[in-house]
């Protein structure tokens, strides 16, 4: 039995060593950005954020269709987290632009 164990564990790699194998080659690249969350962050101050890059809220509507247009359209999630009047404008210009999916976030304090 042990013959058997030892053989196996020998044997059993070598087939594979000089094996070469031809496969299919891909014209899509591989897209790490479709898994990055969407998170908008209205700070003190009116300060906007879209995944830690500040951004103007005049901006924001044309840079969140640019993204979500090679995602998954209007459908793509977005998370808004933040406080006061800069967040209730922010979400105002969402649901004006068709932002069906508008999740909101809140802070542990």
């Amino acid at each position: 039995m042990l013959r058997l164990l030892i053989m196996f564990v020998v044997f059993t790699p070598l087939p594979t060593v000089g094996a070469t194998s031809d496969l299919w080659r891909t014209q899509a690249s591989t897209s790490d950005q479709a898994n990055i969350p969407l998170v908008l962050s209205v700070r003190p101050g009116g300060l906007l954020f879209l995944n830690d890059t500040e951004i103007r809220l005049e901006d924001l509507l044309p840079k969140l269709k640019s993204i979500t247009d090679t995602r998954s359209g209007l459908d793509e999630r977005i998370f808004v987290r933040g406080a006061g009047d800069t967040l209730m404008q922010v979400l105002g210009r969402l649901s004006a632009a068709g932002f069906r999916r508008v999740a909101l976030l809140q802070d542990r304090e």
